[in-house]
């Protein structure tokens, strides 16, 4: 009798293997879609010796840190192969405030490569997004995780980057209730 349950335990595994891998064929080939999946957005912490990525999920809650980009080797085409081979629609870049909300030097060189990412890809939405002490509470949390901020200087961007993303796709999930 327990050889016929592990026989029909078996063909079930079996079942839903085939019925996983029929949804993802489907998925892919864009058949089947989820009213909820959306194309990943991607957020952006610009700095002038490194640049953070991170990316939402299809559902856009969460931000995942992604990779970090050297600002001096042409990170715009890196950016814009990311953005085609992951179907980004929105790009959330941050935008370095000063605290009393004025705009400096840092904001102007943001905006300046906000201009060329468009150029590049019209058909993405760019956000500017308000990015005061992201890569402080970066180091603060990666810190708080006993990683040192020697050792983690690109990690620092990617989680900023996630911050960035995280606080625009909160405020997006916000606006919709």
């Amino acid at each position: 009798m327990q050889e016929g349950w592990q026989v029909l335990l078996t063909r079930a595994r079996v079942l839903v293997s085939d019925w996983q891998a029929e949804i993802a064929t489907c998925q892919f080939s864009g058949l089947f879609s989820h009213p909820l999946l959306m194309n990943p957005a991607l957020g952006i912490d610009h700095g002038d010796a490194r640049i953070g990525l991170a990316l939402s999920d299809d559902l856009r809650m969460l931000a995942h840190p992604l990779e970090t980009v050297a600002a001096t080797k042409a990170p715009l085409d890196r950016i814009c192969t990311l953005i085609r081979e992951r179907s980004v629609d929105t790009v959330i870049l941050g935008l370095p405030k000063n605290m009393d909300g004025s705009r400096g030097p840092a904001a102007q060189k943001v905006e300046a490569f906000a201009t060329n990412l468009r150029s590049r890809v019209p058909d993405v939405k760019v956000v500017l997004w308000d990015e005061r002490m992201t890569t402080v509470a970066a180091q603060r949390s990666l810190h708080e995780a006993g990683r040192n901020s020697k050792n983690s200087r690109s990690v620092i961007d990617q989680v900023a980057a996630q911050l960035i993303l995280q606080g625009w796709l909160d405020s997006q999930s916000f606006l919709a209730q």
